[in-house]
């Protein structure tokens, strides 16, 4: 190995706690079109769903996510959502929400976070952060009022060395046409 890549390897490892490696996992998204549309439903809807090999990320690894995806609130201020992420069968993150105001405005919903090995495969710390944009954050590029954003914590007992699924999810506490969530792109990836 030449001596600058060696440098740099080690500067990686040191800049990411001593993780220098990142798996890109398969995600869904394309060119601008919806890819999973919530609507008009309360049954649970699964905005994103991916099955993360056992043993991948070892007994410190991290597995990473993100979703992307536009918020239409619009029925009656009553009505709810509930968010949940699951890994493994195990609900990690489990949230009723609600923007402060119906509107005909396309919101942004960004949800991201990280579910991390505590020093062994069965033990994880996870942490959620969902984040609701403004009316109409969505289609006038970032106008942030009346946003509202939720972070979670926990710990979890998940077996890390068996085959486990990651899901999102949504149910809608109304059957509405004017309640959507319409989801673009949503990745995953682990480091260890």
């Amino acid at each position: 190995m030449k001596r600058s890549s060696l440098i740099i390897a080690l500067l990686a490892s040191l800049l990411l706690g001593g993780r220098a490696h990142a798996q890109f996992l398969p995600y869904i998204g394309n060119s601008g079109n919806p890819i999973i549309d919530a609507v008009n439903s309360t049954s649970p809807f699964n905005l994103f769903s991916q099955s993360i090999t056992g043993g991948d990320l070892g007994t410190m690894g991290c597995l990473k996510f993100e979703s992307y995806s536009s918020l239409l609130y619009n029925n009656s201020t009553s009505d709810t959502f509930t968010l949940i992420l699951s890994y493994g069968g195990v609900n990690v993150y489990s949230g009723a929400l609600k923007p402060p105001a119906v509107s005909a405005g396309l919101r942004g919903l960004l949800v991201t976070g990280s579910i991390c090995n505590a020093g062994v495969t069965g033990t994880q710390a996870t942490f959620v952060n969902v984040q609701i944009g403004g009316v109409s954050s969505f289609t006038s590029n970032g106008a942030a009022s009346n946003g509202i954003t939720a972070v979670n914590g926990a710990t979890t007992a998940t077996d890390s060395t068996a085959t486990q699924t990651l899901t999102l999810s949504v149910t809608w506490s109304a059957a509405s046409a004017n309640d959507e969530i319409k989801t673009y792109e949503a990745k995953a990836w682990w480091t260890t």
